[in-house]
């Protein structure tokens, strides 16, 4: 399986992205796995008038790539008013939704070298920490844990660091079959989620749900808008 390439994302622009597992060639593996990732930056863009055996879209694998496809669409439509709140905060502030470590964290020396750990994740917003799976291991190495708060597995609620650590911390060998993306939370994370939905107005989004991770005093601003106007 080749290697898949992601942005360590400074602002310039808001809002990037990149075709699902490129325009040509590619393989199951690839697909599911450059996917994964893109559901967590704000835009996602699959190119079939180009693509050709199969195109390029979720269903043209087959099982069992469909399912972890739908698995992660799934969770980004939920991650909507998370990711969404920050689209406006790059309205207002330049700073974009998707972020290199180093920009989350200007204050931790190690994110100025270039290393896994700085290069090869990044955070969505301030609370969700994204490390891809790039090559056909079905492990993570390089894993990079800031200091100052204390990690947990997104899928599992596992605590990754030690409690009260002030120093950051790598990891090695995180298990991450091909339907697993690392995924991680910061402690005082607030996370507003809609239910699992198929396209915008397929469900009403008058409740939502929230994942609380707390630690100290944490806020999160959540902003909406009426889903029809440009207010």
């Amino acid at each position: 399986m080749p290697s898949l390439a992601f942005p360590a994302h400074f602002p310039g622009q808001a809002h990037v992205s990149g075709d699902v597992d490129g325009i040509f060639g590619g393989s199951p593996e690839t697909y599911v796995r450059d996917l994964q990732w893109k559901c967590l930056t704000t835009t996602i863009m699959t190119m079939s008038g180009w693509a050709v055996n199969p195109d390029k879209q979720p269903w043209s694998y087959g099982e069992p790539y469909l399912t972890i496809a739908r698995q992660y669409l799934k969770l980004k439509s939920q991650l909507t008013p998370y990711m969404y709140s920050y689209s406006r905060v790059a309205t207002d502030s330049g700073v974009s939704p998707i972020r290199a470590m180093a920009l989350e964290f200007p204050n931790d020396p190690f994110l100025y070298e270039n290393s896994t750990g700085s290069a090869q994740q990044f955070m969505a917003g301030e609370w969700v920490l994204v490390a891809p799976v790039y090559t056909p291991e079905l492990t993570r190495d390089g894993i990079y844990f800031p200091g100052g708060a204390e990690w947990f597995d997104w899928w599992s609620g596992e605590l990754m660091t030690k409690p009260g650590a002030t120093n950051g911390s790598s990891m090695d060998g995180y298990d991450a079959p091909l339907d697993i993306l690392p995924l991680f939370v910061r402690s005082g994370a607030i996370v507003p989620l809609w239910a699992p939905n198929n396209y915008f107005d397929e469900i009403a989004h008058d409740t939502m749900s929230l994942e609380i991770w707390p630690q100290g005093d944490s806020s999160f601003e959540l902003y909406e808008d009426d889903g029809v106007t440009r207010a």
